[in-house]
């Protein structure tokens, strides 16, 4: 079995896609998934051919979504120049590199963010509060319900859950291929709602830390 390349990975995604794109595009990516979503619903309702079937794909995009925002997220606040305690706090997410990668970021083939946050598995939702409460220092998925029920409306109380759910389903859905699963129309609208107020809600934790309205954390 041929040894990963992890900084060709990197290298390579980066042609697809920049982390910049996935931050700035992943409300716009939810946004298309709502409209999908809109017109399944009505062809559901006039009995036309479509079926739940196409509903199994909203958790899969919606968790990969996810899983690209927070890893863009990630290698944003540890490339951050603002705040080195980001980047002495990443030790702690305990991602090691070995000579030829520690060359590449030298080299400024990548950066120490894109590596750190490339090698972070965000298969469940807790993997990327964990992750970035260890980066700032403080408890991410509070402040999250903090700050958005400080600018608007409060987070659901089915929040959590919800989302915890849906990458449930997600990893039966892409590694099981069952039958007898099923996502409901309540569920499909319930996971796109609860991804919008988390992506809205880390958007604007990440601008209080950028603008210090909240304290930046200590080195750690």
């Amino acid at each position: 079995m041929s040894k990963r390349d992890r900084v060709k990975e990197i290298v390579d995604r980066r042609k697809r896609k920049t982390d910049s794109e996935n931050l700035t595009e992943a409300g716009s990516h939810i946004l298309v998934l709502f409209d999908t979503y809109e017109k399944q619903k009505f062809d559901l309702l006039h009995k036309r051919e479509s079926t739940h079937e196409l509903y199994k794909y909203i958790p899969v995009a919606l968790v990969a979504i996810v899983q690209n925002y927070f890893q863009a997220l990630i290698a944003k606040l540890i490339n951050f120049e603002g705040n080195e305690a980001y980047r002495t706090n990443a030790k702690n997410l305990n991602v090691s590199l070995n000579l030829a990668e520690a060359l590449a970021i030298g080299g400024r083939t990548i950066t120490v963010g894109e590596f750190v946050a490339h090698n972070i598995s965000i298969n469940r939702i807790e993997d990327a509060y964990r992750a970035m409460s260890t980066l700032v220092g403080f408890d991410f998925r509070k402040r999250i319900a903090e700050v958005v029920k400080r600018d608007g409306p409060p987070l659901s109380d089915r929040h959590y859950v919800t989302l915890a759910n849906m990458f449930e389903k997600r990893h039966i859905i892409c590694h099981e291929v069952p039958r007898s699963i099923e996502i409901t129309n309540h569920e499909a609208f319930e996971f796109i709602m609860e991804t919008h107020g988390l992506v809205h809600g880390a958007d604007a934790v990440v601008f209080d830390l950028e603008s210090y309205r909240i304290a930046p954390p200590r080195f750690g």
